[in-house]
């Protein structure tokens, strides 16, 4: 949603493999639409949002550019596996608080950091990020 309204990108999708988690994401868009200005709503702001119920890791590749990975709770299994699923798609950027290290170890080696830095999420969460390149493009 953030990514949709703050930069105005043509979609961005949001996947949450806990269906209570995806029904608040769900909720807060419903919200969020009814928010709307006139002009956002003629912008027709939330086009472009798809929210999936789903597993991430199941996928054969993601056809994303940016891949922003809330990925503090991960087990080492799911993060594997989101690895084997990013080492096969074609994103540019990747953002996700596992160091470089930890993205090495399971396996997805075409990340290259090139940032680190600190944010708050919108559950007030203080956390350290790192941004990464795909080295392959």
């Amino acid at each position: 949603l953030h990514a949709n309204l703050k930069a105005r990108c043509r979609r961005a999708v949001g996947i949450e493999c806990v269906t209570a988690r995806h029904l608040i994401a769900a909720q807060a868009l419903d919200q969020l639409d009814e928010q709307l200005t006139d002009e956002e709503r003629a912008a027709d702001a939330l086009s472009g949002v798809e929210l999936v119920d789903g597993d991430a890791t199941l996928a054969a590749s993601h056809d994303f550019s940016h891949v922003y990975v809330f990925d503090r709770v991960f087990s080492a299994v799911t993060l594997r596996a989101l690895a084997a699923v990013l080492a096969r798609s074609r994103w540019l950027v990747l953002v996700s608080s596992k160091p470089p290290k930890v993205w090495r170890t399971c396996g997805l080696r075409k990340a290259a950091p090139v940032a680190r830095l600190r944010f708050v999420t919108t559950g007030r969460e203080r956390c350290t990020c790192f941004v990464y390149v795909n080295q392959n493009y």
